[in-house]
């Protein structure tokens, strides 16, 4: 008799978690890719010097280059049916960002039209290049938060027992982890750019031909 009163305080005092099973997470992943806009803020002198700032290679003629600002955001929010005690999903909205995005061409080419013209397309296609591995990148990564864990292990997923800001950083861990994968693809991209092709058309590109034999 003993027994089975210790047995029933155990239950009573143990209840059943009113929601024992995780709810799915959805995932959303919003793109943002500025235009890019052409400047001419800086000398050929000036750009030179950032050039040797920032080391590096020169595998062309330093007539200007392409630069932008990578960010993302996360909101994390719960779908719940009102006055349930249960979460229907975990809905996450990650929203890439690609920004700042400008072309800088050396204030000295505005009196070169020919040279200013193969410096604004080299550059161009640095810019195109970023569109590509960044439109990859991010469409890699909804999948993989999909794959990731972003709901703790825990006996109860009632709306009051799951925290919005967990969630979260875990999300932006996960996406941090992905940016090493993210900057070596973009590096990858941006030196394919830099072909011999290119390099001889910004040095010789607007070099008039010499003229043949018997013309003037």
């Amino acid at each position: 008799m003993f027994e089975m009163s210790f047995l029933s305080s155990i239950l009573v005092a143990v209840p059943a978690a009113a929601c024992p099973t995780p709810p799915p997470v959805l995932v959303a992943v919003l793109m943002d890719d500025s235009a890019v806009a052409t400047r001419t803020d800086f000398s050929l002198a000036q750009l030179a010097a950032m050039r040797q700032q920032t080391g590096g290679i020169d595998r062309h003629p330093n007539l200007g280059f392409y630069g932008h600002r990578f960010g993302y955001t996360v909101k994390v929010h719960f779908d719940q049916t009102a006055g349930a005690p249960c979460i229907n999903s975990v809905q996450v909205e990650v929203h890439m960002i690609l920004s700042q995005r400008v072309i800088e061409i050396g204030r000295e080419l505005t009196k070169d039209p020919c040279l200013f013209a193969i410096a604004a397309a080299h550059y161009q296609r640095h810019a195109a290049a970023d569109d590509v591995v960044f439109g990859e990148y991010a469409r890699m990564i909804a999948p993989a938060l999909r794959a990731a864990e972003l709901v703790p292990n825990q006996k109860d997923y009632a709306a009051g027992k799951l925290d919005t800001t967990t969630i979260d950083q875990l999300v932006h861990a996960s996406i941090d982890a992905s940016l090493v994968t993210y900057d070596e693809a973009r590096r990858v991209a941006q030196r394919a750019v830099d072909s011999k092709t290119e390099a001889q058309k910004m040095t010789t590109g607007c070099t008039a031909p010499a003229p043949r034999d018997g013309h003037l």
